[in-house]
């Protein structure tokens, strides 16, 4: 990089009021990395010409080969089409000098002017570093005016790289932070559960480090997270006579099979009925009622006659209608009707 001097217009120098400021954002990134020193100005009159130098810490350096991959006008400047050139001073500061070929002045404006691209070294230590913007000097009606320096903080600092991922995309998914966070830096990531699944925890290689949905930490290393899942249990739930006769906890998405049933005596079963029809296990429990009628009503459809016997093989009737048999004059109870075991109830 070729060593400048001063623009001849701005050696004079007089104290008179500027009526222009220089500010700068302050740096922020890694060793190693490259980042932009935006350079802002506030112009409350006309201006010719400014030139400024940037004192950079051991360790730091303007990044690029050619004038503009180091620096850009920005704004105003690049607006009014201004000519700028860099180069090392003799004291080894970076150099910026900034004019018009066509003699034109800068119209009052106020915002960023400059971007130079500054790089930290990849062995710069973490911390706090303290760059300036030095020997401002501006070229207001032919006379040069210095400005204060101005002090811009630059922080080098440790980086780490934060993955979330899910065990199944099938039982659930994950969302938050992710990507590439200061050391320090609070982050949170979210686990949430498909149907017919539950979270069970934050897996950090073979160790669950939390069973909170919404997991909140300070990140101090680089961390792989991994979302863990397990499937929901439901209860298949049977109901004979009116009362639980089984049950059976069944995994979501399981095949869906109910049980066999045998029918007390005098009793015909006809199948389970429940809400829905399923394949598989749904998420929630399903309740299944016997379909029951006692054999009498069976017979009744067939509209025969019958011999009716005690189950010790008493005769108790011959050749009757089954319908007449709700009214005969024998006790409730199991009778042999039509060859059947029946229960006979009175009405």
């Amino acid at each position: 990089m070729r060593k400048i001097p001063f623009i001849a217009a701005l050696l004079m120098s007089a104290s008179v009021s500027a009526s222009v400021s220089f500010s700068a954002a302050d740096l922020k990134l890694q060793p190693g990395e490259t980042t932009q020193l935006e350079i802002y100005m506030t112009n409350d009159a006309s201006l010719e010409a400014f030139q400024m130098d940037i004192a950079l810490p051991e360790g730091f350096a303007v990044q690029g080969t050619t004038k503009s991959e180091q620096t850009q006008l920005c704004g105003i400047l690049e607006e009014q089409a201004y000519s700028y050139s860099v180069g090392i001073t003799a004291d080894g500061r970076y150099g910026i000098r900034v004019y018009s070929l066509d003699g034109l002045s800068l119209p009052p404006s106020s915002g960023q002017v400059l971007a130079v691209n500054v790089k930290a070294d990849e062995t710069v230590p973490f911390g706090q570093y303290e760059l300036a913007l030095t020997n401002i000097i501006l070229s207001q009606g032919g006379v040069a005016v210095d400005l204060t320096d101005v002090a811009v903080q630059a922080t080098v600092y440790q980086a780490f790289t934060l993955t979330v991922t899910t065990a199944d995309p099938a039982m659930g998914y994950v969302g938050g932070d992710q990507g590439t966070f200061e050391a320090g830096q609070i982050v949170t990531v979210t686990a949430t559960a498909n149907e017919g699944y539950h979270f069970e925890g934050w897996a950090e290689g073979e160790t669950i480090v939390s069973t909170d949905m919404s997991y909140t930490f300070t990140l101090n290393a680089n961390t792989q997270l991994t979302a863990q899942f397990a499937v929901n249990f439901y209860d298949i739930i049977y109901i004979v006579g009116g009362q639980e006769w089984a049950r059976d906890h069944v995994a979501y998405g399981a095949p869906f099979v109910l049980r066999d049933y045998t029918a007390d005596d005098g009793y015909d079963f006809h199948g389970w009925i429940h809400e829905g029809q399923y394949d598989t296990m749904p998420a929630h429990d399903v309740t299944c009622v016997a379909d029951l009628t006692t054999g009498l009503s069976a017979l009744a459809e067939s509209q025969q006659l019958v011999d009716v016997f005690t189950p010790d093989g008493r005769q108790v009737a011959r050749q009757v209608s089954v319908g007449s048999l709700t009214d005969w004059p024998y006790p409730a109870g199991v009778y042999i009707v039509g060859g059947r075991k029946i229960v006979i109830v009175k009405r």
